[in-house]
């Protein structure tokens, strides 16, 4: 049973199962969109000025909260697409497996913000802060279709995404394995409740020993889709011995990462702080320490 409430507008549905929500959706297309926290929602309707006719909460939905330990070949936790960002800097399981997910939710947005806002509404946004991160660790992203629950790598999912505007799926959890010690991430911009970022910057890089492993740089900014700067990863895997051979580096990003200008600040800002944040993030990762500011 669905049970429906109206506001002037928008009409406000909610749903008690997964299966009702996608259904309702479906029924209604284009003209519905599901709401959570509602913080990034909020953010596009006051840039646009435009609401949808229908809501679909999904606040009622067991199955998308809780954050659990899921053990398969690895160790993993699950994070249901309702956490709000509050409870995950503050979950234990996070903190003892995951800490650098905390030190990400830390630079997101306010306190009312983190409050509200859910890790599903932060994903599906598409320009969302935390998907570089999720990216660089190579997380899972859970989603319910009408063919059921589907689970997948999240860059795979957001490569479906820029093929296909029209979803029929509800994010239901992410999955992140124990793992990713030499991670890190950085946001760029006001923290304040409804501002675009800057630039935000996340990496994984895995040594066995002296040999480089896996490389991974990913970027986002403002409304820009996250992207992966593979370029640069091969180069750092193939070329990095010792830490003058990351002098080369910044040059590298400047081939490959060329960001727009827009209202928040200039493309050419916005590649001098990549260039500046993934050359000192990589050189405390591989050798152990802070770059000088004169040098490496």
């Amino acid at each position: 049973m669905i049970n429906e409430a109206m506001t002037s507008t928008p009409y406000v549905w909610i749903p008690n199962t997964i299966t009702e929500a996608l259904d309702m959706k479906r029924k209604l297309g284009l003209k519905a969109e599901f709401i959570a926290g509602g913080t990034l929602l909020q953010l596009q309707w006051e840039k646009s000025g435009e609401m949808p006719k229908h809501l679909i909460s999904l606040e009622n939905i067991t199955e998308l909260t809780g954050i659990t330990e899921y053990k398969e070949k690895e160790l993993s936790i699950r994070l249901g697409a309702l956490s709000t960002l509050s409870h995950c800097l503050k979950n234990e399981l996070i903190k003892k497996y995951a800490p650098f997910l905390q030190e990400a939710l830390r630079e997101i947005g306010c306190i009312s913000v983190r409050n509200r806002g859910t890790i599903g509404g932060n994903i599906t946004g598409v320009y969302g802060d935390l998907l570089p991160l999720l990216v660089a660790i190579d997380a899972e992203i859970e989603v319910f279709t009408p063919k059921g629950y589907e689970r997948k790598k999240i860059v795979k999912w957001l490569e479906e995404r820029k093929l296909n505007r029209i979803y029929e799926e509800i994010v239901t959890a992410i999955y992140l394995k124990k793992q990713y010690e030499s991670t890190f991430y950085q946001k760029v911009g006001g923290r304040e409740a409804f501002i675009l970022s800057t630039l935000t910057v996340a990496g994984y890089i895995e040594k066995d020993k002296e040999e480089i492993k896996e490389v991974r740089l990913v970027t986002g900014y403002a409304n820009n889709e996250t992207k992966r700067l593979f370029n640069c990863e091969d180069w750092i895997k193939k070329n990095v011995k010792k830490r003058e051979d990351l002098r080369l580096l910044k040059e590298k990003i400047r081939k490959e990462f060329r960001p727009y200008t827009d209202a928040i600040a200039s493309g050419t800002y916005r590649q001098k702080l990549a260039c500046n944040i993934i050359e000192e993030k990589v050189h405390k990762v591989l050798f152990g320490e802070k770059m000088k500011e004169e040098g490496l």
